[in-house]
């Protein structure tokens, strides 16, 4: 059977982007959800040890650049390492030499920022703030709306925003307006025919937080999610 450690990767590049926090242990212990992770052999959660061990082996060989591993079973963990430069270190904590860590226990998170945005469109319908994810980006920016917006792109909806299949280019060259000169780029495909990876469609995607909430992305942010699950410390850019 082929082993496909692609996947045990991905779920490690997941794990490790996690924002890190000084006493996370202790802000849970005082919430009535807390449960504390026990550790068990992967044998005993039925996941086999060697597989495992030969997934580091493809980290080292493939120069993959993790901080840490911790693989979950069953609510149970099952393997849990920290490495430096693709090797297991032999002092098993996160290491604060990190080139993307911030103030030794932040953890940047680049690209997973993207979920944490999809998460705050979520909160925003949930307190009527949006009404639903049909709703198109010019419904909040009805200003924008010119003869310079063609069909297509007065049809971009914020699933479409979501699901990146709005065809706006991945990175628009940032300028005073950034919203406006997302809008100005050429669409790769009609909305909703493609998958394009996109960080402007999330920009468009905060763009529409922050005019239908009334607050900055990052204010919302800590009101309605970071705030009540106990995160205090993070650096928004």
């Amino acid at each position: 059977m082929r082993r496909d450690y692609k996947t045990l990767i991905v779920i490690a590049l997941c794990v490790s982007t996690f924002i890190i926090i000084k006493s996370f242990d202790q802000i849970f212990q005082e919430k009535e959800y807390y449960s504390p992770l026990i550790s068990t052999s992967p044998e005993e959660q039925g996941m086999n040890s060697t597989i495992l061990s030969e997934m580091y082996d493809y980290i080292e060989q493939n120069y993959i650049y993790l901080h840490s591993v911790m693989v979950l079973r069953n609510n149970f963990i099952v393997n849990e390492n920290y490495l430096e430069n693709g090797k297991i270190r032999d002092e098993q904590n996160f290491q604060s030499n990190s080139p993307w860590l911030i103030n030794e226990d932040l953890h940047n998170t680049f690209s997973a920022t993207k979920s944490i945005t999809s998460l705050l469109i979520g909160i925003a319908i949930d307190h009527g703030y949006i009404d639903n994810i049909n709703q198109t980006f010019f419904e909040f920016f009805p200003e924008l709306l010119d003869s310079t917006i063609d069909d297509s792109k007065s049809q971009i909806t914020i699933e479409h925003l979501l699901t990146m299949t709005s065809g706006i280019p991945d990175e628009v060259e940032e300028n005073n307006n950034n919203v406006q000169n997302i809008l100005n780029s050429i669409l790769l495909c009609e909305p909703g025919d493609e998958f394009y990876y996109s960080s402007s469609a999330c920009h468009l995607l905060s763009a529409i937080i922050d005019r239908s909430t009334e607050m900055k992305t990052e204010e919302f942010a800590d009101k309605y999610l970071f705030k009540p699950i106990g995160i205090s410390r993070k650096n928004w850019t």
